[in-house]
């Protein structure tokens, strides 16, 4: 299962980003967008941004595509009632502005900066999104809502959204190839540290802005980047994607009314790969250079998440719903369980007493537990009086998790484990996964596990023929002539 990837030079790209990280960059004077010689990352990534092409990208490209903007609209019709969407929509302003654009799963109109903003908070609120692996975040939650606020207000078409929705994946990939797993391990979130450029790409390209303006738009977002993960397990997490929404679609029209940003600002010595990255070194960064060669939908792919909790505890989901399969386990007959994880997934996970239903997404003993008691974890789990089951927690007594000894740095980029299931009468199981982030493209999700998905993310706000109509809708995206039709099959019924 184990899948690593590493980010190459193509010999026979037409030109390289190349980051200059010393004094003598913030002296030099930006030469014209169009020279091949020179150019600052933010010129050099606003020409891919603004040349690529829907031609581009294969059939199994639009598929994954598609899949993952059904699973992205789905989890935020869902995430629409969370506490986290509700405030934000208030306090914002998005239930009182008018606009021409639809808050997902609500009678709500507003414009797209304040729609982005609300659909991206409500989409990430049940961490249950998809993943990318090389962003080290999750891409969706940050791309499309600002791909299909900006598209619904200015009745661009549905192929147009896709490519937009296409170029953003492009961008947050080949960003978390530039910073690395240092970033991550520094305790930033990347859905909006690397989240918001790739909105930012999506909305520059909706708007058809000129390559330096779209230079400009990247420049602007570099003093948006923000969000930690020390505010996991709270409503500031979900925040963060809609805030990278939000302020990708900010920067993008900012630059288009003629604002100013320097295009240094991704390689000056007080830029974003200096301050961002643990060692900004070396000097030339050539991730650029394979740009939708192949696709990053597709290499390393995104991984559509079955279980809505964070993706840290899927492993350990995945085992114990085999072990116990296999092995005929129930809570009655386990004794114990031990879990041995990479260290700093054990310190993210290893949560015994979640102080509510958000806080629980990210504890391996409640996930772990709910799994066993019920033989799946899902979207009602996740309430904090279920996270108080007087069941639910005498299984999570029985849950010992701790860092794996053979498990060291080189680990920390993995999603794996070892499980060891110890019964009353002393038998012992055991399963161990190396890598399994969600499911991705190595262990796709089914059409049939999407659709069920997709039903149960739905059902509580959308009548089933509603739900059908969406999701049909949604697979026809390319011909479709404009988004607005999804917005609007997403308002629930009177």
């Amino acid at each position: 299962m184990e899948r690593r990837r590493v980010a190459t030079a193509g010999a026979q790209a037409p030109f390289r980003a190349i980051l200059i990280l010393g004094a003598a960059s913030a002296r030099c004077r930006a030469p014209s967008i169009r020279s091949r010689h020179f150019m600052f990352f933010a010129q050099s990534l606003a020409e891919r941004i603004q040349e690529t092409r829907l031609e581009q990208f294969s059939g199994e490209a639009m598929r994954w595509a598609k899949a993952a903007i059904r699973d992205t609209v789905a989890v935020g019709i869902a995430g629409v009632d969370a506490p986290v969407a509700a405030i934000t929509r208030r306090v914002t302003g998005a239930e009182t502005e008018k606009g021409a654009c639809r808050l997902l799963g609500t009678r709500f109109r507003c414009g797209p900066v304040a729609a982005a903003r609300a659909n991206g908070a409500a989409a990430h609120a049940l961490d249950f999104d998809d993943i990318h692996e090389t962003m080290m975040g999750h891409p969706s939650v940050a791309i499309l809502p600002a791909a299909l606020a900006l598209a619904e207000a200015r009745g661009s078409t549905g192929s147009e959204t896709l490519l937009a929705y296409l170029v953003g994946m492009e961008t947050v990939g080949k960003l978390g190839r530039v910073l690395g797993f240092s970033h991550f391990a520094q305790g930033w979130h990347a859905t909006e540290t690397i989240g918001i450029f790739g909105a930012a790409a999506a909305a520059s390209r909706l708007l058809a802005l000129t390559t330096d303006r779209t230079a400009t738009a990247l420049a602007i977002a570099v003093s948006f980047a923000a969000g930690v993960r020390a505010n996991f397990g709270t409503m500031a997490k979900p925040l963060h994607a809609g805030l990278a929404a939000s302020n990708g679609v900010l920067a993008a029209l900012l630059a288009r009314d003629g604002f100013t940003a320097s295009h240094q600002a991704f390689e000056h010595p007080q830029g974003f790969f200096a301050l961002y990255r643990r060692d900004p070194e070396p000097a030339r960064v050539q991730a650029l250079d394979r740009w939708a060669d192949p696709p990053e939908i597709i290499d390393p792919g995104i991984a559509i998440k079955l279980y809505p909790c964070g993706a840290h505890t899927h492993p350990f989901i995945e085992m114990i719903r085999r072990l116990a399969a296999e092995h005929r386990l129930s809570p009655g007959i386990v004794d114990r369980i031990d879990i041995r994880a990479e260290q700093s997934r054990d310190a993210h996970t290893n949560r015994p007493r979640p102080k509510s239903g958000l806080d629980a997404k990210f504890s391996v003993h409640y996930t772990v537990a709910r799994a066993l008691l019920n033989g799946c974890v899902l979207l009602s789990h996740f309430d904090d009086a279920s996270v108080e089951e007087t069941a639910v927690r005498a299984v999570m007594a029985k849950i010992h998790p701790a860092p794996h000894p053979d498990m060291d740095a080189s680990w920390a980029d993995k999603y794996g484990g070892e499980m060891t299931v110890t019964t009353t009468d002393g038998r012992q199981f055991h399963d161990r996964i190396v890598h399994q982030l969600a499911r991705g493209p190595e262990n796709p999700v089914t059409d049939g596990e999407l659709w069920t998905k997709f039903q149960d993310c739905t059902r509580a706000v959308l009548p089933q023929d509603r739900i059908e109509a969406l999701f049909a809708e949604v697979g026809r995206l390319e011909a479709l002539d404009s988004v607005a039709g999804i917005a609007a099959l997403t308002v629930p019924a009177a």
